[in-house]
């Protein structure tokens, strides 16, 4: 299994948790085989590093800049998955094309959500072609859910296909 840290859209409540929410119910049945797409969710988490998320382009979506020490920690979820099912994240995330799957450090939290003992490396999507004026003209958030109150998130399937990469070039 490969662990991957969610930040934005794939986290509990949001428009794209259903690729995980739908592998969840797999994950559990101890007869999974790492051909499914299952994922089991390991707990809250937080980003080591500063990171700059911001919510970007007509379509309001999270992007975690890829620039560490700049921003706030981010929150998210962290979750190990199959990959079968990383390879349908890869799909939704536009993987290598706009976002990069890269390794950072995370750190899981506890269940009243203060800091906690476990430091660990996990997949997360970062942006890493953006203008640099994008870190100057934009607040910076720890949670996506603060950045997208009263912003409706436009769903992949709701857009041309490359608009969102077109959009981010223009940031």
């Amino acid at each position: 299994m490969l662990s991957v840290f969610v930040y934005g859209t794939l986290q509990t409540g949001h428009p794209n948790h259903y690729l995980l929410g739908n592998a969840l119910a797999k994950g559990n049945e101890s007869d999974f085989s790492h051909d499914d797409e299952a994922a089991e969710f390991k707990g809250c988490a937080v980003t080591v590093d500063k990171r700059p998320l911001v919510i970007g382009s007509s379509f309001n979506v999270p992007f975690l800049l890829d620039r560490t020490g700049q921003g706030k920690q981010v929150y998210g979820e962290l979750y190990e998955v199959t990959w079968p099912l990383m390879k349908k994240l890869d799909e939704l995330e536009d993987h290598p094309n706009l976002y990069v799957r890269s390794e950072i450090p995370i750190q899981l939290l506890k269940e009243d959500n203060s800091s906690g003992d476990v430091t660990t490396l996990a997949w997360c999507y970062l942006l890493p072609n953006f203008k640099e004026s994008l870190l100057e003209a934009s607040p910076f958030y720890s949670r996506y859910s603060e950045g997208a109150v009263n912003k409706q998130y436009v769903a992949k399937v709701d857009r041309a296909p490359s608009s969102l990469k077109d959009e981010v070039k223009k940031c």
